[in-house]
């Protein structure tokens, strides 16, 4: 479930149970005030949660590092998920476009692109249909996909489930050696910028946005 459809999933699940609270309450005790006390109580622990969830869901896109993706080459883009796929272990290998990678007698194909559309999506399904040694296709971009997966063997990561995989081995920092800077070619470093930890360049004055 992505963070909209949890967060609104949650709103409504909170909103009825404090209604449905409140109405016991107030028909066990009779008194308004009673009543508005404990509605008010359920509103203010709402947004407590809802400032938690926030603040919670900044920092896995921060810890993801999809930020930094979002200005990054195609190639840089790449070449972090050869890194994430190397971090779990994978034996990989390069294809043209696409990582190929293999584990426990499985072998996949992965086309890592910030940009990808529906062509692109049926040209890794006939590979895939072609290819019996490859059993699985991924498709890793950072935009939100419009469309299903349309194929049993094909894995589509859009933005969301890019950003809940990368989060969880710290995109962030495999990104501090894997991209470099735009300017100059050196390697990126945390840089603070006002009240944000950014990643820049130790060379010049490049970091990201």
């Amino acid at each position: 479930m992505s963070k909209g459809g949890l967060y609104g999933f949650f709103a409504r699940a909170f909103l009825i149970a404090l209604i449905v609270v409140s109405m016991i309450v107030y028909f066990i005790v009779q008194d308004l005030t009673t009543l508005i006390i404990v509605f008010l109580s359920g509103a203010v622990l709402f947004f407590c949660i809802s400032y938690y969830l926030m603040l919670w869901n900044q920092s896995r896109i921060i810890r993801s590092g999809v930020l930094e993706v979002d200005i990054m080459k195609d190639q840089d883009f790449k070449n972090l998920m050869f890194k994430y796929f190397e971090k779990h272990g994978y034996n990989l290998d390069l294809a043209d476009e696409d990582i190929i990678i293999e584990r426990d007698n499985e072998t996949s194909i992965v086309r890592a692109k910030k940009d990808i559309d529906m062509e692109e999506v049926e040209s890794l399904i006939e590979i895939l249909e072609s290819d019996n040694h490859i059993s699985k296709a991924i498709v890793a971009t950072t935009k939100e996909l419009d469309f299903w997966s349309i194929h049993d063997a094909l894995e589509l990561w859009d933005r969301e489930k890019l950003i809940d995989r990368l989060s969880k081995v710290n995109g962030r920092k495999i990104i501090l050696d894997t991209v470099q800077c735009v300017e100059c070619g050196s390697g990126l470093i945390e840089r603070q910028k006002k009240f944000e930890t950014v990643l820049g360049c130790p060379k010049c004055n490049w970091y990201t946005n």
